[in-house]
């Protein structure tokens, strides 16, 4: 046993499988979206904005980096890109006339509608091996850390 290590083996580590685990999905993922010239986080940023604008819920870039994780100085770095692309546009919030809401454009709509099947369909084979129910159950576990 290693004096250093608290594992034998290397695939006893939760952290290293995971870290593999992550990084073989994202590899993946990139392949799916190089075509529609978007970053995974691109994705997320676009397929979020999307869910909350078919729940008819205004968004601000706080919210958006709080629903995706994504620390907010990346989420402003992204959305500036997506702002460019004319993928994105803001707006005077409705609710607090000081604040601006972000906005799929019509473009960024289409994107959106055309990617997040792409993906739901990687994520669903690539999950798939195990148990969905089980795997939320863990992730959302993991996500209160």
């Amino acid at each position: 046993m290693s004096k250093v290590f608290r594992n034998e083996n290397a695939d006893d580590s939760s952290g290293l499988l995971l870290w593999q685990v992550s990084n073989l999905w994202q590899r993946k993922l990139k392949e799916c979206l190089i075509s529609f010239n978007l970053t995974h986080s691109q994705f997320v940023l676009l397929a979020s904005m999307y869910y909350f604008e078919e729940k008819s819920i205004e968004l601000n870039q706080i919210r958006l980096s709080e629903h995706t994780k994504i620390d907010p100085m990346n989420t402003s770095s992204i959305l500036e890109n997506l702002l460019k692309r004319k993928l994105i546009k803001k707006k005077v919030s409705k609710l607090d006339s000081r604040a601006k809401s972000i906005y799929l454009t019509d473009e960024g709509k289409k994107l959106a509608i055309e990617t997040i099947p792409i993906v739901e369909d990687f994520d669903s084979k690539f999950f798939g091996r195990v148990s969905k129910k089980n795997l939320n159950q863990i992730l959302i576990k993991l996500r209160e850390f």
